[in-house]
């Protein structure tokens, strides 16, 4: 597991994953499987000024990874839904409305097949005690997903 709570796709957060170490030993550990479940954290509403560039930020991850010499197999996944403004912090509007698009806009820009986690767990906002962050039940609905896709 290659995750960094708290990361954006977009470059020009406080926070990217391509910033992280963690990325950088993603990369070294050269990956046959890589599934990438980034987004949810662009939608907060002080960085909707910098989505412009989400798509094109979004392929700089996905291509870094194509070029590994492990050369993966790479999903897309479009995360759960923001069931919580988080008091302001979190815009689940503009998440659906334009970050799962721009998601998608970069999958298939990519040529990449979609995880579809978020309507996976539409129905389910119990299982997001604080709106945002899934417990262990909607854990296992993720993984289930991913697992089916991937198998």
């Amino acid at each position: 597991n290659f995750g960094a709570g708290a990361t954006t796709v977009s470059l020009k957060s406080e926070t990217p994953y391509l910033n992280t170490s963690t990325y950088s030993d993603a990369l070294h550990f050269q990956p046959n499987i890589v599934v990438i479940m980034l987004g949810t954290n662009d939608a907060q509403p002080s960085l909707h000024q910098f989505n412009a560039t989400f798509v094109a930020d979004y392929m700089k991850l996905i291509n870094s990874f194509k070029a590994l010499e492990s050369d993966p197999r790479i999903w897309v996944v479009l995360p759960p839904p923001i069931f919580s403004d988080q008091s302001g912090k979190m815009s689940h509007e503009y998440f659906n409305q334009t970050i799962i698009p721009l998601i998608r806009q970069a999958a298939n820009q990519a040529n990449l097949p979609v995880i579809d986690v978020y309507s996976a767990l539409t129905g389910y906002p119990q299982y997001f005690p604080d709106g945002v962050h899934a417990n262990d039940a909607a854990a296992k609905i993720i993984a289930e997903a991913i697992y089916k896709e991937i198998k």
